[in-house]
């Protein structure tokens, strides 16, 4: 899903590309729905990190591990982090 736009306070991260993630995952001791994506955002931003919570189409997902940042080597605008992101219902 191509031109996502992610709102992390102050700023915005647009053109995303956004795919959902097939799988089952259990919390103990509760009955939840957890819905996963992983994300791929051009360009570097520094406000990304693993403790934000980012808000995507009305909904807050939790960043899910780290924002590794991967910057292009040759300069041909190529830059970016890849990420999780979940949402837990339940």
């Amino acid at each position: 899903m191509l031109s996502s736009v992610f709102r992390i306070s102050p700023s915005s991260i647009e053109q995303c590309s956004v795919q959902p993630i097939v799988g089952t995952q259990v919390e103990t001791n509760r009955e939840a729905i957890i819905t996963r994506y992983q994300v791929f955002a051009p360009g570097h931003h520094p406000l990304l990190s693993g403790v934000k919570r980012i808000r995507w189409r009305g909904t807050v997902y939790a960043i899910d591990g780290s924002t590794p940042y991967f910057p292009d080597p040759f300069g041909l605008g190529l830059d970016h982090h890849v990420f999780y992101v979940k949402e837990v219902s339940g």
